[in-house]
C-alpha cells in the first residue's frame, strides 16, 4: 500500500541546496511561499525536501487539534506522559 501525501508543489531538492547557497542568484521569500502554499491548496499541504517530509497547516483548528488536543495521534505519546532527560 502506497502512502497517500496531501496536495502540494513540487521542490528540486537540488534547486532549493543552491538558492541556499547563492541567495543572490536564485532570490527565495519564505514568507511569499508559505503564502502562496496556503492560498492555492487550503488547510493542509505537503512537500518534500530531500528526505523531509513537511506538512504545512494553515488553518488555526487543525494547529489546535494537533499540538493541544490529539498530540499523541501525531507524535505518540501525549507531552504528559513524555520522559524527560
Amino acid at each position: 500500500m502506497k502512502w497517500e501525501y496531501p496536495a502540494g508543489p513540487r521542490i528540486d531538492f537540488l534547486l532549493a541546496r543552491i538558492g541556499q547557497l547563492l541567495p543572490w542568484l536564485i532570490p527565495f521569500g519564505p514568507l511569499a511561499f508559505a503564502l502562496d502554499i496556503s492560498r492555492k491548496l487550503g488547510d493542509i499541504a505537503h512537500y518534500q525536501v530531500g528526505p523531509l517530509h513537511i506538512y504545512q497547516l494553515n488553518s488555526p483548528e487543525l494547529i489546535r487539534q494537533i499540538l493541544v488536543d490529539e498530540p499523541e495521534r501525531v507524535f505518540g505519546l501525549a507531552p504528559e506522559r513524555r520522559q524527560r532527560p
